[in-house]
Order: C-alpha cells, then structure tokens, then sequence
C-alpha cells in the first residue's frame, strides 16, 4: 500500500524531478537497503534481522521529522500517524525490555536505538500537535 502511495503521490513532493531521476534512485534505493540489511545482519550478527529492524525503524523516524518540514503545513500527515508510529514502536520495545531477543541483549545498540526511536517519534508527534494549533486545525478530528 505504501508503495502504491507512493508510486501514485510522488510528484506532489517532487516536482522538479523527471521521472527518470525519480525512478532510477527509487531502484538504487532499493537495492542498496537489501544490500545494507543482509550486510548489516551478518556484521552485527543478527539472523533473525532484528537490530536491523530497529536500525530501519530509526532511520524512518528521522524521515517522518524531514518530512514535516520539508511540506508545507500538514498535507499528508495527521497526529494519529505520529501516535500509532510512536505507541507501537514503543509496545514492541517494551516487550523487548521485558523479553530481550537472544543475542540483543549483549549490546548497547539496542537500549540506544529504543531511546533514539522514542525521542524522535515523539519530536514528531509533538511538532504536528503544534503545528496544527498554529493552523487552527483540531488536530484530534482531522485524519
């Protein structure tokens, strides 16, 4: 669905790129991150690609705070994206402080990359609450 989206949507974002340019780095793109994630999984001897994961995850949170300001007001983004991102990146770290997965725990990459995710999603989720009161908008019944 996310791909679809973005397939459809993606000249509202880039105008000045032809579609060309657009396409070529999606494929580059997309070949670099499965090159990263089977790289990075051996290296951080991850099987199961759990750091990785994380690794991901936090990458797309800094892309959530790029987004915001990169477009102009909320188009796009609402203050349940922000809280479902946060809330369910944040249960499955909770279990995983409960639970570690084996061979997690030996690290400090992951308490970091939980404080990091936590701390960027909720810059996010804090950032479009306000900018929907600067614009007036109730941010609760706008989807």
């Amino acid at each position: 669905i996310i791909t679809y989206q973005m397939f459809r949507y993606w000249r509202s974002d880039f105008k000045q790129l032809s579609s060309f340019s657009f396409f070529y780095f999606w494929g580059l793109a997309q070949v670099a991150s499965f090159f990263i994630i089977l790289i990075g999984s051996q290296e951080l001897n991850d099987p199961l690609i759990i750091e990785m994961g994380y690794v991901d995850n936090f990458i797309n949170s800094a892309l959530f705070i790029a987004m915001f300001y990169r477009r102009e007001k909320l188009q796009g983004q609402s203050i349940y994206i922000a809280l479902s991102k946060m809330i369910g990146t944040a249960a499955v770290s909770g279990m995983w402080l409960i639970f570690p997965w084996p061979g997690t725990d030996e690290t400090l990459l992951m308490p970091f990359l939980l404080t990091s995710i936590f701390v960027l999603d909720l810059t996010y989720t804090v950032l479009v609450y306000r900018q929907g009161r600067e614009m007036g908008i109730d941010v609760w019944r706008r989807w």
